[in-house]
């Protein structure tokens, strides 16, 4: 077998010469580039060898793909660093690099220069993924990059026999190797030739190959090169024009030969038209010749009968009429020939009496057809006459009596309009009281007296430590204070129309913020992460518990859970508490919460609360204590949150009976629309699009709030 020779310039001559004696060896093609053209690895392919290539250009990757199914194409650029890396790629040519300089020179010279990024491997990765056999030969053709090829070689143990490097920088004759030389010859391999373009090194384990390599490739290796190779361009390139001369004149001669044959058919075609047409033009003579014999023949029978009448009667007649014999003979000739002509005009006028007759029975059918269907038309307008009649006469009942219905809706929302005012009017009078009994319990809550406060620290210590009553003193004193805001702050409910009567709105009543401040008790929703103690202590009552077991335990509470510890919070319990006895249970320590500094603020509170280092702790930090007046005071602000809460949702629900007002406002002073043909008077006006959605009423209400709230929906639905 011929060995073909597809490198560019000549590389796989001395490798074969090389490894001839070698079936199914192994090799690696760094910078493969395309799978036929000037490929070092072809011919080995050819006789069941098989590879690895590496080819970070993704155009050249699919070619390998598509050429070699069975062997291994890494997509990547080999380098040290991590990739992805900057790549200059040059479509269709083997100038592709990763070094800028050279790209530059590139797009300088004219080529087109598009930068792209490649992920990156290690020659060693390549070495490993490659596995322990050996490697008989490595070529390294990678445009000015083959200096961190070799770096990333490192200390990978995989030495193949024999390298391939190109040693020449692109396009030109510059040589290249001592960026390099000397870390290839430190892993034990020999520079043996150069041929120009590359250079060859065999590792001093495979010493033998010495000679192999370093011969240039001569007639005594018996190759012959592909089409493909520079040195077989004029050759090529004379077949291909001899081929284009070819061609072009076969084209031509099938051309003509087409043109012969499309004549010809059109010829035969217009031949066989002609023939065609004489031939049923020679029918119809031929039809009416027959019908011509027949007369005749007819016409002779009738002669022949004519004719032995008459020479009976001669016979009989022979003696008397010889003398007339001619003159009757003269008559007989033209009775033949008068009876022919009222013979012919005969039949003619059958002819024409049996078409005459066809036409009026054809006639006769359609004027039928055209009168039957004019009368199913009759009967048809006829009856949707009566329909339109009848559809008429609903509709215009339809309409008084929607117009009465109207007339009554509209007074009955007059009706409404006063009543549903005056309940708004009180509706906000008891939001003001509402806000003037927040602001009561702020101002206690901040009055919390600590006459310590101006003292220095020692000092304050000090008279801590010496005159703790008075402090208690002031303490009783303010908690009296509180329970006689508790019992004031009982809301009043004012009476609310009768429950017959109904509520009307005239336009948009000022309605009370929900967004409000008191103190240091805010009604906050945030659909934000909660990352700091003071952003999860801020919320109360329910909306804390629900905060405390999503940071804590990352779920919503259970049932269970949310009563037991909404129950401890109303009673008293510091919310340090709650979130240390979450933070303990099995559930909790499995869970790493997302607040900031919870663990430190949950000791500090249980450093606050032990029986004697507590005292201390609270004396330095300030901390808040588990006393009664303590609970007493963190009952009360749970309780004032809760009112905040009641308040937010009753300004919503007042809002929302102010919106569906303007709904009903808008459904009395819109104009009347023409009613539909097929509805019946009775059926109850309705706009899908106004149709006010039922209200949520969302978290439970204090118990003022959720009579006031029952009671506006109790009217509303009367409208």
């Amino acid at each position: 077998m011929t060995f073909v020779s597809y490198s560019q310039n000549y590389e796989d001559v001395r490798l074969w010469r090389a490894f001839c004696d070698i079936e199914a060896g192994r090799y690696i093609d760094v910078g493969g580039q395309d799978p036929i053209r000037d490929s070092v690895s072809l011919a080995f392919y050819q006789r069941g060898w098989r590879g690895l290539h590496v080819e970070p250009t993704p155009a050249y990757a699919a070619a390998l793909r598509n050429g070699r199914p069975d062997e291994v194409v890494i997509e990547a650029a080999i380098a040290t660093a991590p990739g992805p890396i900057r790549f200059f790629e040059i479509p269709t040519t083997g100038l592709s690099t990763g070094i800028a300089d050279i790209a530059q020179r590139h797009s300088d010279a004219g080529w087109l220069c598009r930068e792209i990024l490649v992920p990156t491997v290690t020659l060693a990765g390549v070495f490993e993924s490659f596995g322990p056999e050996p490697i008989h030969w490595l070529k390294i053709d990678v445009e000015g990059m083959e200096a961190d090829v070799i770096a990333s070689w490192g200390d990978h143990p995989a030495r193949p026999a024999v390298l391939v490097i190109e040693a020449t920088a692109p396009n030109t004759q510059t040589p290249t190797h001592t960026a390099w030389h000397a870390m290839v010859l430190a892993r034990g391999y020999h520079d043996v030739a150069f041929d120009g373009l590359s250079r060859f090194f065999v590792h001093e384990s495979h010493e033998h190959l010495r000679d192999r390599i370093a011969e240039c490739p001569n007639v005594f290796d018996g190759f012959q090169v592909s089409d493909t190779h520079f040195s077989a361009g004029q050759v090529c390139a004379e077949k291909d024009e001899a081929i284009a001369e070819v061609r072009t004149e076969l084209l031509a001669r099938i051309d003509a030969i087409e043109a012969a044959d499309n004549a010809e058919k059109a010829r035969l075609a217009s031949e066989c038209e002609e023939a065609q047409n004489q031939l049923t033009e020679n029918e119809a003579a031929l039809g009416k010749v027959k019908q011509q014999l027949a007369d005749a023949t007819a016409a002779l029978d009738a002669l022949r009968q004519d004719h032995g009448k008459v020479l009976r009667e001669v016979g009989h007649l022979q003696g008397r009429l010889v003398t007339m014999a001619q003159a009757h003979t003269e008559r007989i000739a033209d009775a033949a020939v008068l009876r022919e002509h009222i013979e012919r005009q005969l039949e003619r006028a059958e002819e024409e009496l049996h078409t005459a007759r066809s036409d009026a029975a054809a006639d006769r059918a359609l004027h039928s057809a055209e009168l039957s269907s004019a009368t199913d038309e009759i009967a048809k307008l006829t009856g949707v006459q009566a329909m339109l009649a009848q559809q008429l006469a609903e509709a215009t009942a339809q309409r008084d009596s929607l117009a009465e219905n109207l007339a009554s809706s509209q007074r009955e929302t007059a009706d409404q309009h006063g009543r549903l005012q005056a309940e708004i009017d009180r509706l906000n009078g008891h939001i003001a009281w509402r806000e003037e009994q927040l602001r009561r319990a702020t101002e206690l809550l901040v009055a919390s007296p600590d006459f310590f406060v101006k003292l220095p620290r020692v000092r304050a210590t000090l008279v801590r430590w010496l005159a703790p009553r008075a402090a208690l003193v002031a303490l009783a004193e303010h908690a009296t204070a509180i329970r006689q805001f508790q019992r004031e702050a009982v809301v009043p409910t004012a009476p609310l129309p009768d429950r017959g009567g109904n509520l009307s709105h005239p336009g948009n009543p000022p309605v009370a913020d929900a967004a409000f401040q008191y103190g240091n008790f805010e009604m906050t929703e945030s659909d934000e992460p909660i990352t700091s103690v003071p952003r999860l202590l801020a919320p109360h009552d329910r909306e804390f518990i629900h905060a405390a077991y999503q940071s804590v335990l990352g779920r919503a509470p259970d049932h269970e859970g949310e009563v037991y510890y909404l129950n401890r919070l109303r009673a008293g319990a510091h919310k340090l508490a709650i979130l240390r006895q979450l933070r303990r249970s099995p559930e909790g320590r499995a869970f790493i919460p997302g607040v900031a500094g919870l663990d430190r603020a949950i000791k500090r509170h249980r450093w606050a609360t032990l029986p004697l280092v507590g005292v201390l702790v609270r004396l330095i930090t300030g901390a808040e204590g588990n006393h009664a007046t303590h609970r007493h005071l963190r009952v009360l602000a749970n309780e004032i949150g809760r009112m905040s809460g009641g308040q937010a949702e009753l300004a919503r629900a007042v809002r929302q009976i102010a919106a569906r007002t303007e709904v009903i406002a808008e459904r009395t002073t819109a104009p009347p629309t023409e009613p539909p043909v097929a509805a019946p008077a009775n059926t109850p006006r309705q706009n899908p699009e106004n149709t006010p959605e039922p209200i949520d009423p969302g978290a439970e209400l204090p118990a003022a709030s959720g009579q006031i709230y029952r009671r506006l929906m109790r009217s509303y639905e009367r409208l």
